[in-house]
């Protein structure tokens, strides 16, 4: 899956998307390697992820789904703007209420209103011990852990892409 960022919207997003509509051609090889900075499964927790971050996390959740192994994971998905939210009917559909989207830049009906902090954190998990699974802008990640940690959670029990 790739997810595209539209130039006149975003014009500094220095992403893969952007040089595979610049620099790639219909017939040009792409080769890929191994993956690096895997986040791996370590038990029922919950994901925090920001835009395209969602990606780990979707083979996860697919895999837990099919395992019957969803239950007590929980799913926060923080995006700028209505429609960069990708896959939300997938997401509902195996997450049901343990699924919130927000929107950072938009206001909409439909979504939370605000950045997934510690303050937003506090307001909506009582235990800190269960894993923490982070994906997103390098910015968040850090903001995140740093927040996750002094909310009481352990070090070990926060998973990102390292």
């Amino acid at each position: 899956m790739v997810k595209s960022y539209p130039t006149q919207q975003f014009p500094s997003h220095e992403g893969v998307t952007k040089h595979l509509g610049r620099d790639i051609e219909v017939n040009d090889r792409v080769i890929f390697s191994d993956p690096w900075g895997t986040i791996e499964f370590k038990g029922t927790g919950v994901f925090i992820a920001g835009g395209a971050g969602i990606t780990p996390f979707i083979a996860i959740l697919r895999k837990l789904e099919q395992d019957g192994q969803l239950e007590g994971n929980r799913l926060f998905f923080s995006n700028k703007a209505r429609e960069d939210v990708f896959l939300q009917g997938e997401l509902f559909r195996m997450m049901g209420r343990a699924a919130v989207c927000t929107l950072t830049q938009e206001k909409h009906r439909d979504y939370e209103h605000g950045r997934i902090d510690k303050d937003w954190l506090q307001s909506r998990v009582d235990d800190y011990s269960q894993p923490f699974y982070v994906c997103g802008p390098p910015s968040m990640v850090d903001d995140l852990k740093s927040a996750l940690k002094d909310l009481g959670a352990e070090v070990n029990s926060i998973v990102f892409e390292e």
